[in-house]
């Protein structure tokens, strides 16, 4: 249960943080709850570091990837290897990651080359 400092703190914060930095904050933590709530407590206390790391535009496909039933580490392979596909290809990640899923292959994408 938390504490009246707690809640203290947390109003502090509130009021010292900028607009955009509490939205991103806010932001990461609804992530972070997304990702935990899809791997389980145990799993997301073991990749976190690794998923703070993702950037914001990965996001999307990075938890697709774990709907799908990827563990995170190999999801953020996934992740990865789609966009650098996105790159080489006329596509975006978002078609390529449907394609992928539809057709039974997104598990490639985790073992491929860079």
């Amino acid at each position: 249960m938390a504490t009246i400092k707690d809640y203290l703190k947390t109003i502090k914060e509130i009021f010292t943080l900028g607009n955009a930095q509490m939205l991103k904050k806010m932001h990461n933590e609804i992530f972070e709850a997304d990702v935990e709530k899809l791997t389980g407590r145990c799993n997301f206390l073991s990749a976190k570091k690794a998923i703070s790391e993702i950037p914001v535009h990965k996001w999307t496909i990075f938890l697709n990837c774990l709907k799908y039933g990827l563990s995170p580490e190999d999801a953020i392979k996934c992740t990865d290897n789609i966009f650098i596909g996105a790159e080489k290809s006329p596509l975006s990640a978002d078609d390529i990651f449907f394609f992928a899923q539809r057709y039974g292959k997104l598990e490639t994408f985790i073992n491929l080359k860079k």
